[in-house]
């Protein structure tokens, strides 16, 4: 079972999470970001799945996008390319790094309580795959939906599964720090 402290600080440090995502240091965008109920009546194609575990839970994170010509050109304007020089490899790559960003910052903030986190690469499936995420039993999932100016559209999820009863704080600061996120680097 999750405690409401517990929610409370998921729900606070996913908002992060996915404003860390968004406005990560290439994307001179701006964007709107809203709180979803559920993630049901998206228009996304596939997603980023990334997991996270720890002794006391596992948590999946999703990042639900679309291959089409605004998302194309959002991407291209990332990796500051002309849209039509953009091919799936580079476009999958910049929003497994998006995933990376999203995930990473809830491992950051949740090592505060729990040392022992172990984080997956991004993999990336298409929507259908979606519909079996019920079987993973979670206990809590938060959604949202960003959207930028140039009207692409980003769905974020995160979907806890404790081992037994979950309850933590952590501390969130006020300030609004610029926390570098790293870089991805290919070898």
């Amino acid at each position: 079972m999750i405690s409401p402290s517990a929610e409370q600080a998921f729900s606070s440090i996913f908002s992060r999470s996915v404003e860390e995502a968004v406005y990560h240091a290439k994307s001179p965008h701006q964007w709107e970001i809203k709180f979803l109920s559920n993630l049901e009546n998206i228009k996304a194609k596939e997603f980023i799945l990334l997991t996270m575990c720890s002794y006391g839970f596992r948590l999946f994170t999703t990042l639900h996008f679309t291959y089409n010509r605004k998302t194309i050109q959002y991407i291209a304007s990332i990796l500051n390319m002309d849209s039509e020089e953009m091919n799936r490899t580079k476009f999958y790559d910049c929003l497994g790094e998006y995933g990376n960003i999203f995930c990473g910052s809830l491992k950051r903030e949740l090592g505060k309580s729990f040392p022992h986190l172990g984080m997956s690469t991004p993999d990336l499936l298409e929507e259908r795959s979606f519909r079996y995420f019920e079987n993973l039993k979670y206990e809590y999932e938060l959604h949202s939906i960003a959207t930028s100016e140039k009207n692409v559209s980003l769905f974020f999820g995160l979907y806890v599964c404790p081992y037994g009863d979950l309850d933590f704080n952590i501390p969130l600061s006020t300030e609004n720090k610029s926390v570098s996120t790293g870089e991805l680097e290919l070898f």
